[in-house]
């Protein structure tokens, strides 16, 4: 029997933001060893809507 681990981080990515100031929210998933990343896209809080 095998074992496995798993891990999910969120990472608030300060070096990508756009000219409003809004940075980009960053998952990484690890599975054993395999590592994904997936890039969240921007929402502006107040208004609820996604930015581009």
């Amino acid at each position: 029997m095998s074992r496995s681990t798993a891990n999910v981080s969120f990472y608030c990515r300060e070096s990508k933001k756009n000219k409003d100031g809004l940075a980009p929210i960053e998952m990484v998933i690890i599975l054993n060893t395999r590592r994904c990343f997936i890039q969240l896209p921007r929402k502006d809080v107040a208004l609820g809507k996604v930015v581009e």
